[in-house]
């Protein structure tokens, strides 16, 4: 589907995001994976991935933080937030999804910012 895309996949919950790469493996060329906001910002200016997929709640930096970041770097990157918020006032132009979260609506989001 997005076999020629690279994602960054920011969570820091070890099994969750270990499920993330391995659902997202066989659709993407290259799946990063960063548990903290520090290591993904250098990910992303090694690697350039085509898309973020991002927890808000990160330790020391958050996500909306870790957000601004990328954007210093690349403006139009596209960032998809995961989140277990209730409410999101300020997402700063990023979509997202709420956990617990379905892998149909997580490709969903995906599609409207790549294609």
């Amino acid at each position: 589907m997005f076999n020629d895309k690279e994602i960054l996949i920011v969570e820091d919950e070890k099994d969750f995001s270990a499920v993330l790469q391995d659902v997202l493996q066989y659709d993407f060329s290259k799946v990063h994976v960063a548990q903290n906001a520090y290591d993904a910002i250098e990910i992303f200016k090694k690697e350039s991935p085509h898309i973020v997929l991002s927890d808000i709640n990160l330790p020391r930096i958050n996500g909306l933080a870790l957000a601004e970041q990328i954007r210093i770097l690349k403006q139009d990157q596209p960032i998809l937030f995961m989140t277990a918020f209730q409410s999101i006032y300020d997402l700063r132009g990023v979509k997202y999804i709420q956990k617990p979260i379905t892998f149909e609506v997580l490709y969903e989001r995906i599609k409207e910012l790549l294609l």
